[in-house]
């Protein structure tokens, strides 16, 4: 019998291949919250616009301007007499309050809104003579007080002649007179703006010199002799001054009328090569009796007033001689009259008081005629009942 056939083996079945398990999936990483950006650091400055502002021009002339002046009042309430150098000047320099010794029609203030335009004459040394004020603020009028140097005090609205009383919708001017001609006046013109004019004469009226006192509201973008207002007194230099607004007004915003432009006589020296006494007196050491004169017509003023003062009245004395000191006292009078009538700043905010140390332990005994609390009290100390007992026991029984 043959042998059976042998049935194939079967292929094995293959196990199948797990598949594999997925990987979890990672949470997202959370982008990292970015630092905030910095905030630029800026300096603030201490003036704002809209705040009250002062500007002085007086003798030869000499102009505190309105970030000056802030200083002048500042130190003259809180008695702080700041940037004193080895000469005793106030302020920034030898020329604290800059001098301008040029003639001819100037900026004195210059804002979109606002013009005043300042007239200085020449007479060996200079003078302010006249003010021209125009710009939006008097909707295109002009208002001109001229001559006021020489004692005439000239006013024109609108290149016609009005009286020294002289009252509109716009403006008020109101100037006196003595027997050597024009002595002061006021002037009121709108968003409130103020100027005082006053005329000192020496020499039996032979000579004089006048001094303004602006007042007004600070203006975006002003500028001129008067300064910028914006609380940096490096623009309130004589350089800065000579550099920036040291050119005569052009013809074409010119505030004053053309028929009164300066004569030939009162050009600048640099003009007709003749002596400028002003700038060599600025320049030149002050001879001890010019300072004697001012330090005793100035001695008795606020400290601050004679140091802002001084610089200046060494010049006037110089190129007036001695009674063109009585000027710069009425110069000084008046600007501590107008700083007193303003009002000081705001008082400073108080220092903490300082937390007292704790105190010892134990009393203490200034002598035998002086009780416990006594003793303790001259050193702030406080005795205590067992301390109190012990010393008056021993008060009671010296021997022991």
């Amino acid at each position: 019998t043959p042998a059976p056939t042998p049935a194939p083996t079967p292929a094995p079945t293959p196990v199948p291949t797990p598949m594999p398990t997925p990987a979890p999936t990672p949470a997202p990483t959370r982008a990292p919250t970015p630092a905030p950006t910095p905030v630029p650091t800026t300096t603030t400055t201490t003036t704002t616009l809209g705040e009250e502002i002062t500007c002085m021009v007086w003798g030869d002339p000499h102009i505190v301007t309105f970030d000056l002046m802030r200083h002048v009042r500042n130190d003259f309430w809180r008695e702080k007499h700041r940037n004193h150098d080895s000469r005793g000047h106030w302020g920034l320099g030898q020329f604290i309050v800059p001098d301008f010794f040029k003639s001819g029609d100037y900026w004195v203030v210059k804002s979109s809104q606002i013009s005043i335009q300042g007239r200085y004459t020449r007479n060996g040394g200079y003078a302010l003579r006249g003010f021209a004020f125009g710009g939006p603020f008097l909707d295109g009028h002009r208002l001109v007080i001229d001559r006021m140097w020489e004692g005439r005090a000239s006013v024109t609205w609108d290149a016609r002649s009005v009286g020294a009383h002289f009252r509109n919708s716009y403006v008020q001017v109101h100037l006196t007179y003595d027997r050597y001609g024009f002595k002061s006046g006021t002037v009121t013109l709108p968003r409130d703006v103020k100027v005082k004019l006053a005329r000192s004469t020496w020499n039996h009226g032979n000579s004089a010199s006048v001094d303004s006192y602006i007042t007004m509201r600070r203006q975006p973008g002003q500028d001129g002799h008067c300064g910028p207002a914006d609380g940096n007194t490096n623009d309130d230099t004589k350089a800065h001054l000579l550099r920036h607004w040291g050119s005569q007004v052009p013809k074409g915003e010119l505030l004053f009328p053309p028929e009164t432009a300066l004569l030939q006589g009162e050009a600048d020296p640099e003009e007709d090569g003749t002596y400028n006494a002003a700038e060599v007196c600025a320049n030149s050491r002050p001879l001890p009796e010019d300072v004697q004169i001012c330090q005793a017509k100035l001695n008795g003023t606020a400290q601050v007033i004679m140091d802002a003062f001084m610089p200046g009245c060494l010049i006037d004395v110089c190129v007036g001689g001695p009674e063109a000191v009585e000027a710069v006292a009425g110069a000084a009078s008046r600007i501590t009259e107008e700083i007193i009538a303003a009002g000081g700043p705001p008082a400073p905010t108080p220092a903490p008081v300082p937390t007292p140390a704790p105190m010892p332990d134990g009393w203490y005994d200034g002598g035998a005629q002086k009780t416990c609390d006594e003793g303790c009290q001259a050193l702030g100390l406080v005795c205590t009942e067992e301390q109190l007992y012990a010393h008056n026991s021993d008060v009671d029984n010296p021997e022991e």
